[in-house]
């Protein structure tokens, strides 16, 4: 009885010490990313928000689409529609809050601003794949294809803005990290461009 009592102590002991240090990383993440955002510049601070709400927006509209089908006619292709639109203002917001800065970047806020950046790479491309995916469902119904067109139309010139600013913004040591995530998007929009003839 004895040696089963001291193995449990042991055992409880050993799970509040793994305990506590789970805890102790876990506060120790939260000051440093506290510590991070007191660092960023409101400008900055500002772009990493819209930049956060336009992923956002990117994955509502990537599930318009997807979950979009033919025999929902006209009317289901106004909820795509209205999300394409959403994403065009988004996008619009981000880039007016991400040009705003006009100075390379500190590297804590260059490094933020790379982490969404890759982030909303993939995004982009998840949405416009989703696009490309459906076009026959779009095909379907009269006129859709065409609106969906112009929204992209629309949206392309709007991300080059948002994406060279984010570009502009970064110390000349860490352009290369961005411009990855840049390739990325735009190769995105030759796949959706080219499916759409445009």
């Amino acid at each position: 009885p004895t040696v089963v009592f001291d193995f449990l102590s042991v055992h409880y002991l050993m799970k509040m010490r793994f305990t506590l240090f789970a805890l102790a990383s876990t506060f120790a993440i939260a000051a440093n990313a506290a510590t991070l955002n007191a660092r960023a510049s409101a400008e900055v601070q500002t772009c990493v928000n819209d930049l956060t709400s336009l992923q956002n927006q990117l994955k509502i509209t990537a599930n318009a689409v997807n979950t979009y089908l033919s025999a929902a006619g006209s009317d289901g292709a106004v909820g795509v529609l209205n999300s394409e639109q959403a994403l065009i203002d988004t996008v619009d917001g981000a880039g007016a809050s991400c040009c705003t800065i006009h100075s390379a970047v500190s590297d804590d806020e260059a490094a933020s601003l790379i982490s969404v950046s890759q982030v909303l790479a993939v995004d982009v491309e998840s949405a416009l794949n989703a696009l490309v995916a459906k076009k026959g469902e779009f095909d379907a119904v009269e006129n859709t294809t065409p609106a969906v067109k112009a929204d992209l139309e629309k949206l392309q010139p709007k991300v080059d803005t948002l994406t060279g600013c984010i570009l502009t913004a970064m110390p000349e040591s860490r352009h290369n990290d961005v411009a990855e995530y840049i390739t990325k998007i735009n190769s995105a929009f030759s796949n959706v461009n080219a499916a759409f003839k445009i």
